[in-house]
């Protein structure tokens, strides 16, 4: 990715300023995690990252980790800055350790991440998630984006906070960040969507497609666009232009299939109404 990148800005084919470059922390990025960990994070001299920091065998949100994982990326990628640094799925942490710790271990990594901002390492981070803001508290892996919003606040300690976004997966068949009020906010339950809204945050759409949005029903067909070419292009139409939504991401290998995907482009987003709405496809 570095090698491409720097091709790519030294041809003059584009701008560092034209792209957004995001990168995460929090899954470990070796198959063998455990003998990974150690050698590479747990066992370094001077270092207090322990075995008791790794949940589950795959993730860790210890601050020593989270900014290891950012010079890596730094490396990596050949740049000084990176736009966005996503914790990746916190979620994973819930109920594995206790509330208290769980917000202690926020707060540390929400001091260094956002230490890493004010040093221009990153510019920003965020919250890159699958259940934690689009299932309801008490289900697991739940988290509040009120709460999050507030131990990043004190983390800046009086500087503006540099939590900006988060990530979650919205598609035709996985609609929960929409229609679900899942989060509180100043005691009014909302979906996620609504409470990015109301606490300043942008949402980031994950599994935008996905072997789920390749049939869709009929009435969902013609709510998202009959005159699209695909179901793919309709399901990417539909996180593109969900309310709150910057923007909707896609893993697409295929040329034609970018190709393809691309035509959005020239088709303008759905409006609110749409999605105001929706219909229901179960």
């Amino acid at each position: 990715m570095g090698r491409a990148l720097a091709n790519l800005i030294d041809a003059g084919t584009i701008a560092r300023d034209e792209i957004v470059l995001c990168t995460n922390g929090g899954h470990l990025p070796h198959p063998d995690r455990a003998r990974w960990f150690e050698a590479e994070i747990s066992g370094r001299p001077g270092g207090t990252v322990t075995a008791e920091d790794l949940v589950g065998g795959s993730h860790c949100m210890h601050p020593e980790y989270i900014d290891d994982q950012i010079e890596r990326s730094r490396r990596n990628l050949g740049v000084d800055t990176i736009d966005l640094c996503y914790l990746h799925n916190p979620g994973s942490q819930v109920g594995a350790v206790d509330e208290q710790a769980l917000h202690e271990r926020l707060l540390a990594v929400f001091e260094v991440l956002g230490r890493a901002a004010d040093e221009d390492r990153i510019r920003m981070y965020g919250l890159a998630t699958w259940n934690a803001f689009r299932v309801p508290a008490g289900e697991p892996g739940h988290m509040s984006l009120e709460l999050a919003k507030r131990l990043a606040a004190q983390s800046a300690k009086g500087r503006s906070s540099r939590l900006r976004f988060i990530q979650l997966p919205l598609n035709p068949t996985m609609p929960e960040a929409l229609t679900l009020a899942a989060q509180t906010v100043g005691g009014h339950e909302l979906p996620a969507l609504a409470a990015c809204r109301e606490l300043g945050v942008r949402a980031i759409a994950s599994r935008s497609v996905g072997k789920d949005t390749i049939h869709l029903p009929p009435k969902v067909v013609g709510t998202l666009g009959q005159d699209l070419k695909s179901d793919t292009q309709r399901s990417l139409q539909f996180s593109r232009s969900a309310p709150e939504v910057v923007s909707a991401l896609a893993g697409i290998k295929s040329p034609p299939h970018v190709s393809e995907n691309l035509k959005l482009c020239a088709v303008d987003p759905l409006s609110a109404s749409v999605f105001s709405g929706f219909p229901d496809y179960d």
